[in-house]
């Protein structure tokens, strides 16, 4: 496992909101993107690593936003074009689309796109197999949940509302969207409390046709939009956290959920399985567990978390960050910390690479961040994560497989000494 830091200067929320893509993969080159923060503003930068030279590149974009909550959600299309999405929170500033000059390729950008004017933010986008870039958001003017989607070589098409708020119930800040392999979107719902601003559900919804048609996980048929009563419903509570959406290698969808009111906090993670949605609760004795930032790769179910002291605030310096991961599908996890206990800087905000378009998934990546103070977090980047001790070859581990070797050998060579004395 190899941490760098990629930054010393972050915002303080340089790498938040978990249903934005940060990391990507193209060929020979991962590009990744967080807020930094210089001379009092809130700046989208993207960083490029090569991985022939081994090095990463200068920071690119540099393009100033309205605030801490105006980070960036990037992908890449089949021909290694980036797209990225970014610069909107509320009523402040715009939302801006960009597309790189040349593939696989960071340094330089095409003049930016507003894309729309209905208040959007926390974006959250996805790339199909036919390069249509497709993009969920909340919209500051009915705290609903929108949709927009732009067909390779075309403009962006008008919105659509999927989820509409109420006078009680209105949209959060971790919506999110993934595409399967058959080009299924996948979207995580989280509705809170307008008054309180405490999380009350989390919801389900899907579209196989590309964003025209919308429908539960049983294929039921939504009537747009989709209200608090109408989602399909993972799980209510008295304040709960919904994190990024992501699918495994059959194409299920899986979600994690924050249950912030219970002592010790713990977090729900849900995977469907063809038939129904199925919950395994991560949690720890005598530690309050959040985050559940959700990954897949290579048959495993990753499952970042952060851990700090029971009843302790989101920034507090005993917040670390750990992995629960899962060789089953969800069924059983296992802990591995990412870190060294630090307990002078709380380490949180983790960001996960997932399937997106055209990115060669090769590991699962996470960007994080260690402090909560804007200007002097750091922003860092933890790599070659290996779940378990040893590398699964054909169902039987590498590890196994060298002892079954070397077993083989002492009972050739037993038997050849043996063979010797009988002659």
């Amino acid at each position: 496992m190899i941490t760098e830091t990629m930054c010393v200067h972050g915002s303080d929320r340089a790498t938040a909101y978990s249903p934005m893509y940060k990391i990507v993969r193209y060929g020979n080159k991962t590009h990744i993107t967080y807020l930094k923060f210089k001379g009092g503003s809130h700046i989208v930068v993207v960083r490029t690593y090569n991985h022939d030279t081994k090095e990463w590149s200068p920071e690119y974009l540099n393009d100033p936003v309205w605030d801490n909550h105006c980070s960036a959600t990037l992908a890449v299309d089949s021909k290694g074009y980036l797209h990225i999405v970014y610069g909107k929170h509320g009523g402040g500033g715009v939302f801006k689309y960009r597309e790189s000059v040349n593939p696989n390729d960071a340094s330089l950008w095409d003049d930016y796109i507003v894309v729309g004017t209905e208040g959007m933010t926390y974006p959250s986008m996805v790339i199909d197999s036919k390069d249509t870039l497709h993009l969920i958001y909340r919209s500051a003017g009915t705290y609903g949940l929108y949709y927009r989607k732009k067909p390779s070589g075309q403009p962006w098409e008008a919105y659509v509302a999927l989820v509409t708020g109420e006078a009680t119930y209105i949209m959060s800040y971790h919506c999110s969207i993934i595409v399967d392999g058959n080009d299924v979107l996948h979207v995580g719902v989280h509705f809170h409390h307008a008054g309180t601003y405490q999380g009350k559900k989390a919801g389900y919804m899907k579209s196989t046709d590309g964003g025209s048609v919308w429908r539960k996980s049983d294929n039921t048929l939504y009537t747009l939009p989709v209200t608090y009563a109408t989602v399909e419903t993972l799980e209510t509570g008295l304040d709960l956290r919904l994190r990024n959406i992501c699918v495994d290698v059959d194409n299920h969808p899986m979600l994690g959920v924050v249950r912030w009111y219970k002592s010790p906090k713990d977090v729900q993670f849900w995977r469907h399985n063809g038939t129904e949605w199925v919950g395994t609760i991560l949690s720890l004795a005598k530690k309050d567990v959040t985050g559940g930032w959700i990954g897949f790769w290579n048959g495993i179910t990753y499952v970042f978390v952060a851990t700090l002291k029971v009843g302790a605030p989101w920034y507090d310096p005993s917040s670390e960050i750990s992995l629960f991961y899962s060789m089953d599908y969800g069924k059983h996890f296992n802990l591995k910390p990412i870190e060294p206990t630090d307990p002078t800087l709380c380490h949180w905000k983790a960001n996960v690479e997932r399937k997106n378009g055209a990115n060669t998934l090769t590991e699962v990546r996470v960007l994080w961040m260690r402090g909560v103070v804007a200007g002097s977090a750091i922003v860092c980047f933890t790599h070659n994560i290996m779940p378990i001790p040893e590398v699964l070859v054909a169902g039987i581990s590498a590890q196994a497989t060298v002892v079954v070797a070397l077993l083989l050998i002492t009972i050739v060579l037993v038997a050849f000494w043996k063979r010797r004395e009988i002659t």
